[in-house]
């Protein structure tokens, strides 16, 4: 059983508010509501481990904008970035539930896509970076470099005519 704490429009939550589960008074959700659905900004609790899972923008109870994504068994961030219809889609990064940094750049669809960055999870050495479509590399760049933060990197075409400079910054 849920308790509301908060606004309400038609018998319904809206605006506001904050959820607990009742038995063990866990806040699982502060943020916006509409229609009883999370709505605007709001941060998600998981009510198994009871650890922060979702900070960030929701649409009709759905991840949906920019937010952060948590591992709730290792408290870990897996991922900063753009979401729609709750799937990673625009620019992002993304790390192992150990916080090593895995992928850095934009998704369509939960899949690698545009100019992107892989790395090696356990050791941080790029794997792969270029353009990817459908979560594949296809098109390389032709070098990354690492300058104060930024990774700058020339995306190259299957000619290897440069296409256009990258900047992602890390911090």
């Amino acid at each position: 059983e849920l308790v509301y704490n908060g606004g309400f429009q038609s018998d319904q939550y809206d605006g506001l508010g904050k959820l607990y589960d009742a038995e063990s008074e866990l806040l699982i959700y502060d943020g916006g509501f509409s229609a009883v659905k999370y709505q605007g900004v709001g941060t998600l609790t998981d009510l198994e481990t009871k650890n922060l899972l979702y900070s960030g923008e929701f649409y009709q109870g759905i991840y949906s904008g920019q937010g952060k994504l948590y591992d709730p068994r290792t408290k870990m961030q897996i991922y900063d970035g753009a979401f729609l219809n709750g799937i990673y889609n625009g620019q992002g990064t993304q790390w192992d539930s150990e916080g090593n940094l895995i992928y850095v750049g934009y998704f369509i669809s939960g899949e690698y896509f545009g100019s992107g960055i892989l790395y090696e999870a356990s050791t941080g050495i790029v794997l792969q970076s270029g353009q990817f479509k459908d979560g594949r590399l296809v098109t390389q760049s032709e070098d990354v470099d690492v300058l104060y933060g930024i990774i700058i990197c020339t995306i190259v075409d299957e000619e290897g005519e440069p296409i256009k400079d990258v900047e992602v910054n890390l911090s």
